[in-house]
């Protein structure tokens, strides 16, 4: 039975106004920087995958809205896998043209790991584990870099090195993330904005490209969405099972292998929205399992022996984002305001830092020499993000006002991680912001609903056209172009 809410949701018209946007958006980057922009045929692919991506999201928006909840769960799975694998395909055919190897044009950190992983895949194969950790731990510093080579180690373990096997088990991972987003936006807001939120994330271009490299986004995400649904099932008064239980500690702990802010946000909002909500009807049941769930993680954080590191990670994160403003040269660009010291400017950078990051649509010199920088693989995705935000924020203030308790690990999350992408200043990086997307994307879905006045988007994306020149002009003032 679908849950109707007032509003058709993503239509014909909200299609024109995105395209048209990107034609205006294109026309202008190519009459401001003519011979500084990245070579028009990226523009022609940009410009081809927002027409298929806003005209699929229409068409299965209208056509999947009244089919049954099973064939539609169905569907998702199944489209969002070979999407994803297609993608896989394709980036490893253009990595063999370009460089000679499978991964992506421009890679840096997925090289390391594929190459990692390759060595601790002979110790898997020789059931030595203990080796396998040590020769992932002998790698990095942080722990929080070994997760990769021994997930990539495992499967190329069992699949004979076989790196597209490795992509469609990372795909698979990114397919279940799909139907998990679904499930969390029905739970709080019924089948409709569910559905609209999972077709968004199906084919969105920033989840195809990392769901399928050798990178550690496309599994920190589905730890991510596996807590946040289980979250949401317990404060929408679902009963938790100890298998419920034991997912989200045995999730929350391989975390800290791949990303340790998500971990240390998770750690906050796990206690925060089962302390918070009467769970089952009882406030003391929520403090037990709330108390149990964290004492559990903190006893097998404390038996890995890394705890004095992940204490390092928290308070060294401000140093980090000064870091990150030296690197940008934030100061010479006048953009030095950005500091947690500031107090008063705080609240609107932690909105505009859900805005970027902006698409890069100039030229600029790659790492390698290569033919293309990898950076405009994410320039269809960019566009497409910047245009759905605005969707989002609207969904942020009416989750917050009407259904506070039972959407906390939705925005919850979306807060608290925002909040730290602006004081470690990495809200530009595309692999980091990435990860904030899939749950604003249900609130995005929320915002389309509950918004039927467009005015406000029109004149959102008018200032966001203004936004994407100025950003492309200080990438080529930041290097000197």
């Amino acid at each position: 039975m679908i849950n109707k809410i007032n509003s058709e949701g993503w239509n014909s018209r909200h299609t024109n106004i995105a395209l048209a946007y990107i034609l205006v958006m294109v026309f202008g980057v190519l009459v401001v920087f003519n011979i500084q922009a990245v070579h028009p045929i990226w523009f022609i692919i940009t410009i081809g995958i927002a027409i298929w991506y806003f005209y699929t999201l229409y068409y299965c928006n209208k056509k999947w809205l009244t089919i049954s909840d099973k064939k539609f769960e169905k569907r998702l799975f199944w489209h969002s896998l070979f999407y994803r694998v297609l993608v896989s395909i394709i980036l490893i055919t253009v990595a063999y043209i370009e460089w000679g190897i499978p991964d992506y044009v421009g890679s840096v950190d997925a090289r390391s790991y594929h190459r990692e992983a390759i060595m601790v895949a002979e110790h898997f194969r020789s059931f030595d584990f203990g080796g396998a950790y040590e020769t992932a731990r002998s790698f990095y510093f942080g722990i929080d870099n070994i997760g990769p080579p021994l997930l990539i180690g495992f499967i190329f373990a069992i699949f004979a090195d076989s790196y597209f096997m490795a992509t469609v088990v990372l795909a698979t991972l990114g397919t279940i993330s799909v139907v998990l987003l679904y499930r969390t936006g029905k739970l709080i807001w019924g089948e409709q904005v569910g559905r609209t939120a999972g077709i968004m994330f199906m084919h969105f271009p920033l989840s195809l490209f990392f769901s399928v490299v050798i990178l550690k986004e496309g599994v920190v995400l589905f730890l991510l969405m596996l807590i946040i649904y289980l979250l949401t099932k317990a404060v929408n008064g679902y009963k938790l099972k100890v298998y419920d239980v034991a997912v989200i500690i045995l999730a929350l702990f391989s975390l800290f292998f791949f990303r340790t802010v998500i971990g240390l946000i998770l750690i906050i909002l796990i206690f925060g929205s089962l302390a918070l909500n009467k769970y089952k009807g009882s406030r003391i049941k929520s403090w037990t399992v709330a108390t149990f769930t964290i004492f559990i993680f903190g006893y097998l954080m404390y038996s890995l022996g890394e705890y004095q590191f992940f204490i390092d990670r928290f308070f060294g994160a401000e140093s980090r984002g000064e870091t990150r403003m030296n690197y940008l040269d934030f100061e010479e660009m006048g953009l030095d305001v950005i500091s947690m010291r500031n107090l008063i400017l705080a609240p609107l950078i932690a909105i505009f830092s859900i805005i970027p990051p902006f698409p890069g649509m100039v030229d600029v010199p790659t790492r390698y020499g290569t033919s293309h920088d990898f950076n405009w693989y994410f320039m269809p995705g960019e566009i497409i993000w910047n245009i759905l935000v605005f969707y989002s924020l609207v969904g942020f203030y009416y989750s917050v006002k009407d259904k506070f308790m039972s959407s906390m690990p939705v925005w919850g999350f979306t807060f608290a991680y925002s909040f730290a992408m602006v004081v470690t200043v990495y809200f530009t990086r595309v692999r980091f912001a990435y990860l904030g997307m899939p749950l604003l994307l249900i609130l995005a879905a929320l915002g389309i609903y509950k918004t039927k006045n467009k005015t406000y988007w029109i004149l959102y994306l008018c200032v966001l056209l203004i936004a994407t020149v100025i950003w492309n002009t200080l990438r080529l003032s930041a290097r000197g172009l």
